[in-house]
């Protein structure tokens, strides 16, 4: 949930900035379409790599999860992963 609420942090502080400067001035609807899309292109993969990393440490010890091992420790692959994994 944590990611989320960050990057939709990242998006209000960038919308904030590109917001026009008085409400007798409003953006256009492609304005607002280019900077909702910019911010997203900005923040999805932060967000993402967060979600990411969360659950590749997400684990007690190295031996439990094949290829995950909590932070500051190395995960060593003890075999080929197999093609239904989705990691």
């Amino acid at each position: 949930m944590k990611p989320i609420l960050r990057s939709l942090g990242i998006f209000a502080a960038i919308a904030s900035l590109s917001l026009p400067a008085s409400a007798a001035d409003p953006a256009s609807d492609s304005e607002l379409y280019a900077l909702a899309r910019d911010a997203y292109f900005y923040a999805y993969p932060t967000a993402s790599m967060d979600t990411t990393m969360r659950q590749a440490t997400n684990v007690p010890d190295t031996a439990t999860v094949n290829m995950r091992a909590p932070i500051n420790q190395f995960a060593h692959a003890r075999a080929y992963p197999n093609a239904n994994e989705k990691d």
